[in-house]
């Protein structure tokens, strides 16, 4: 899987199945010219009829990534590309978890009390079709990462 762009290619470096056979685990990378560099990690979770609806999960983003102008992966132009790619994949009633213990704007709007919804990030997954929107943490002896947010596609 690749994806060239004005600024650079967008390529899934590794994808490997993951604990469960509906699960696969995606490395996806930023090349240029001359650099080859980690921007986050995607878990895809195809369902399980009748039991269970698929899912995407975003983690583990590289916040030293630089783009142009952008000075981190949050508000670039590839963190919109990759938001509105996974939003299209999914439909009404499947979730997407975005890890944002790394968005310092995101994390200290909710620290605050700012509703989910009008986050720095809860505001871009709005505009893609989420409409139920859950701040949480999975306690599950540290495999699940960091907090997320959970939105549901309308």
């Amino acid at each position: 899987m690749e994806l060239k762009t004005s600024w650079g290619v967008l390529k899934a470096q590794r994808i490997a199945r993951g604990r469960f056979p509906e699960k696969t685990n995606i490395d996806i990378h930023f090349y240029t010219d001359n650099s080859d560099v980690h921007i986050l990690y995607l878990k895809i979770f195809r369902g399980r009829n009748p039991y269970y609806r698929p899912w995407i999960e975003i983690f583990g983003i590289n916040v030293e990534l630089q783009i142009g102008r952008n000075k981190s992966y949050f508000d670039s132009p590839i963190e919109d590309l990759l938001l509105n790619m996974v939003a299209s994949t999914l439909s009404g009633g499947e979730s997407l978890f975005v890890e944002y213990v790394s968005d310092d704007m995101t994390r200290k709007e909710l620290e605050l009390g700012v509703p989910e919804h009008a986050t720095r990030l809860g505001l871009k997954l709005l505009m893609l079709g989420f409409y139920w929107f859950k701040d949480w943490y999975f306690l599950e002896g540290f495999m699940k990462g960091g907090q997320k947010l959970q939105v549901q596609k309308s």
